[in-house]
């Protein structure tokens, strides 16, 4: 079977399209990857400043980006949580 565009079979139409599937899922992945660091880096500049309800929010931003990019790393926020928690206890 012959697509329209000229001499170009079904296997080489359907390698095409993975070939471009991939590329969009690498620049999707370094987008978020992006913005995952962008998000850590805003949520350490609030807490240096003591601004808390916007460390909140760009630390959820951060695990919600690292969810759904699937990219597995460690929560940078956790030892925060760990203190905070150790001190309510105390």
């Amino acid at each position: 079977m012959r697509s329209a565009r000229g001499n170009e079979s079904e296997a080489e139409r359907l390698k095409r399209q993975a070939e471009d599937a991939h590329e969009k899922f690498i620049q999707i992945s370094n987008r978020l990857l992006r913005a995952l660091e962008e998000e850590g880096e805003k949520a350490r500049d609030a807490l240096g400043r003591y601004k808390f309800q916007m460390l909140g929010y760009h630390a959820a931003n951060w695990v919600t980006l690292n969810r759904i990019g699937g990219f597995g790393y460690s929560n940078p926020f956790k030892d925060l949580v760990v203190l905070a928690r150790e001190r309510k206890a105390g």
